[in-house]
């Protein structure tokens, strides 16, 4: 591969249980089993994004539009977070 691994989303001593790359972006999900997602680029200089708290509820599903403007999280008690992804003028994006 011609690089060494890199390891982004550190949750402490949380395991993943869903992992999503972002298209077109250096950049993954990571779903935990406390329910916390984190949003974070491929550059283990740069902090992840706190997408979403603990919740007791392990992710279980991290789906992305086609559009890249909004994520949806879902987790093992059924709930579903829908949340935009960009704000601003970067929300729209060419199909």
């Amino acid at each position: 591969m011609g690089r060494s691994p890199v390891c982004v989303a550190h949750p402490g001593k949380q395991t993943a249980t869903f992992v999503h790359a972002l298209p077109g972006e250096n950049a993954v999900f990571a779903g935990f089993r406390d329910g916390a997602v984190l949003l974070a680029e491929l550059d283990e200089s740069k902090d992840a994004i706190v997408l979403k708290g603990s919740t007791g509820a392990e992710v279980t599903a991290i789906a992305v539009t086609a559009s890249l403007s909004h994520v949806l999280i879902g987790d093992a008690k059924g709930q579903i977070l829908w949340a935009t992804l960009w704000a601003g003028e970067i929300n729209i994006k060419p199909f």
